[in-house]
């Protein structure tokens, strides 16, 4: 994603809108990785505003991301969506605008514009990566798997809740509550 700061540069506007979605190149080593059980299913979208403040310029956005991994209780594929804000001042190289001096900024919100373009993917998807939730069902009730077959229990009882392990060590103590329970 790549956006011309041209005309806010040169003060034609103070305000820019920003509608864009991109597919992130996963393979480039400065975007950062997703959780090994997840992928994004589409294009990240990015919806808000590049407004020029005094000395300096907010990127205000609303990005959404839609995902696919699995449960984590019954292994069913799910699928989600992730929605959050996002917001970073932009600097030309070598400026800070009083930023960081000034209010306490973190050098983590600041984007750089280079050329009079911002490329504020890998900001974008290190955010993606970091909302993306960490536990994952496809249900709050999720019964999960059986231990004993790894059925999933959400597709009808397998029977082995019926079945009783026994410890081979104890199995003559199960012999004789068998004997009791016929008499």
């Amino acid at each position: 994603m790549r956006i011309d700061l041209t005309t806010l540069l040169n003060g034609r506007v103070d305000k820019l809108a920003v509608s864009e979605s991109f597919v992130p190149d996963l393979t480039d080593d400065t975007m950062p990785l997703l959780p090994a059980d997840m992928t994004l299913t589409g294009p990240v979208s990015v919806e808000g505003m590049i407004a020029q403040g005094s000395g300096y310029m907010s990127f205000d956005a609303v990005v959404s991301a839609p995902y696919a991994t699995r449960c984590d209780r019954c292994l069913a594929d799910i699928e989600g969506k992730v929605e959050f804000p996002f917001r970073r001042f932009l600097v030309l190289p070598g400026r800070t605008g009083g930023l960081l001096e000034d209010d306490g900024t973190d050098p983590d919100e600041l984007l750089v514009i280079r050329d009079s373009y911002l490329e504020a993917d890998a900001a974008i998807m290190e955010e993606v990566a970091l909302e993306l939730p960490i536990y994952h069902l496809c249900r709050e009730d999720c019964p999960g798997l059986c231990p004993r077959c790894g059925k999933r229990l959400a597709d009808g009882d397998c029977g082995c809740g019926s079945k009783k392990d026994v410890d081979p060590r104890l199995a003559i103590l199960q012999k004789l509550l068998d004997n009791s329970e016929k008499e």
